[in-house]
């Protein structure tokens, strides 16, 4: 509120993007968990391709027009809701991960790309193609 009480669209910019920002991380289940990045269940990495590679790829699927806003009169029961959904998603979103993994095994889980003038290695097309289908079903 003091923010658009001082009436700097700078200000109101900048804690509009860390406001967006938290409330799309809230919708991630690897964020509810202290094994956001598989690091305990041997499936390092897994942030970062559910968070970006993913919407890299298939981002056309994606509905990003969810309806107008609204005023939330108990906002904070509405962001524990949101978390508590998206940890409900956590078993699901790393047994994909492990059960595509046992299929592809090493070879075809991985592919090298050029990006931004670097070869990187990084989840392989078919193995990403895979996990979106199995965990949109």
């Amino acid at each position: 509120m003091e923010a658009f009480k001082g009436g700097d669209p700078k200000v109101i910019l900048r804690l509009a993007a860390d406001i967006g920002h938290y409330i799309g991380d809230a919708h991630v289940p690897l964020h509810t968990t202290k094994n956001y990045n598989g690091q305990y269940t041997n499936q390092y990495g897994i942030h970062g391709f559910w968070e970006t590679r993913l919407p890299e790829l298939f981002s056309a699927e994606y509905n990003f027009f969810v309806g107008g806003a609204s005023y939330l009169p108990n906002f904070r029961e509405k962001i524990w809701q949101v978390v508590r959904e998206s940890h409900a998603l956590l078993p699901m979103t790393l047994e994909v991960e492990r059960q595509l993994s046992t299929t592809f095994r090493k070879k075809g889980k991985y592919s090298y790309e050029e990006r931004s003038g670097r070869t990187e290695k990084t989840y392989s097309f078919a193995f990403s193609q895979a996990y979106h289908q199995a965990s949109r079903a």
